[in-house]
């Protein structure tokens, strides 16, 4: 006998259920937080055979995501990475969004459990979170790194991205970790419920001694201090380091396991990377693209008294334009030399987005435009000294340049070896 089909199910928005005649509707206020619900009902086999740890905030995400993957890796654990870089299981898999799409992560959950994978840290976007992406009651873990005027392009308000993130802390039990200096702890608790444990240099992490080559950073465990040595230099990398640590203790891992795996870390790509410059000066590409971002990273490396700062950056077109100016000012109030270029112009005339940095920048003795990126960073390798510092920033780990509509192959890294190739 053959056995009638059952009816489909239509999930439509509101109003819209007269359209689809002889179909089974439900009508909901929001498609795709219906299809996220449908999924953790459906899916929570899947999700609940990982150990899902997610990381939010406007900066710092993906240092601490890669750095944890990597830590976890090293400890023995099958770990993936899925965030701004891509996605990483036995290799890199290059990615469009921080947070991929609800259907693309079940669907590299389902690969990594045949390849053996028991943890997943993510990156989670706000942006993920608006569009339910996130199945938020199955992390484990959850850290929140901080907030700042980054993103309100897509949000508008501060009060909006604040409570796209806060999205992230609600439902289901979980281990919280917040940076100390983050004003944003108590909404946080008060949307979650829970507690929230803090990591950072304010409280149980000790002021790093720093070096261009590496940090001595002390975390306060027991009333007892313990150290490890880094090949990374920045404030901004401690922080992340801690909360790395912090983590890993979390998870019952021991001071020695943590000690050893964290003195092992990789560069973590386009962040801080380090380039060695032929006559010993060091290079450094990051991903800073914000006024507050630029600014780290220039007052960490000034603090280290180098004989030189010198720095290479621009503003993209078609985007936040009230940055630029901001930017130019944190330029200048740090950097010896600044070579002003172009960072993914899109649809604008490169020189304009320049104009509106030089007017933050104003009359500074060290200044050079140059709107060809390509040729900013030759002439600002070829100057730089042996004692001196070079930043590459705004692009980081991106391999693009984005001209009028059209997107071309472009790698800071690889300009910068290029160029060094040609000194040695």
């Amino acid at each position: 006998m053959i056995q009638k089909a059952k009816p489909i199910r239509l999930i439509v928005p509101l109003n819209q259920a007269d359209q689809f005649e002889g179909f089974e509707v439900c009508e909901v206020f929001d498609t795709r937080q219906a299809y996220l619900e449908d999924c953790q009902i459906f899916y929570q086999d899947l999700f609940r055979s990982f150990t899902l740890i997610g990381v939010t905030g406007t900066k710092g995400k993906t240092t601490i995501a890669w750095w944890l993957t990597h830590a976890l890796r090293q400890l023995g654990v099958g770990t993936a990475y899925i965030g701004t870089l891509g996605i990483l299981d036995t290799e890199l898999h290059k990615g469009v969004n921080t947070s991929v799409g609800l259907q693309t992560l079940i669907g590299e959950l389902k690969k990594f459990k045949t390849l053996g994978i028991r943890s997943v840290v993510c990156e989670v976007s706000s942006q993920g979170l608006d569009q339910f992406r996130i199945p938020v009651q199955f992390f484990s873990v959850r850290i929140f790194t901080d907030l700042s005027e980054e993103h309100l392009d897509h949000h508008k308000t501060m009060q909006n991205y604040l409570n796209s993130k806060l999205m992230f802390f609600r439902g289901g039990q979980f281990y919280g970790l917040v940076l100390d200096r983050c004003a944003y702890k108590n909404q946080i608790e008060e949307a979650s419920g829970q507690k929230m444990h803090q990591y950072g240099l304010g409280g149980k992490g000790r002021l790093p001694q720093f070096t261009l080559k590496d940090s001595l950073v002390g975390l306060e465990l027991k009333s007892q201090l313990f150290h490890v040595c880094v090949p990374f230099c920045g404030f901004f990398n401690a922080e992340n380091l801690l909360a790395v640590m912090e983590t890993l203790l979390a998870l019952g891992y021991s001071e020695t396991e943590v000690r050893n795996v964290v003195e092992e870390l990789p560069q973590v790509p386009g962040r801080m990377e380090r380039v060695l410059h032929p006559n010993g000066a060091s290079i450094f590409i990051d991903y800073a693209h914000s006024s507050q971002s630029l600014e780290f990273v220039l007052k960490s490396v000034w603090e280290l008294k180098p004989a030189q700062l010198v720095l290479v950056f621009g503003c993209g077109g078609d985007r936040d334009p009230s940055k630029r100016a901001r930017m130019g000012q944190s330029a200048a109030l740090y950097a010896d030399q600044i070579f002003l270029t172009s960072d993914n112009p899109r649809t604008e005339d490169p020189e304009k987005i320049m104009d509106a940095i030089q007017s933050g920048i104003g009359d500074h003795p060290g200044l050079c435009r140059v709107a060809d990126r390509r040729t900013a960073i030759q002439k600002a390798v070829r100057l730089l000294k042996p004692e001196g510092v070079l930043l590459v920033c705004g692009k980081g780990h991106e391999d693009y340049q984005i001209v009028g509509n059209q997107r071309f192959h472009f790698s800071d890294k690889e300009e910068i070896e290029a160029v060094c190739r040609t000194l040695i």
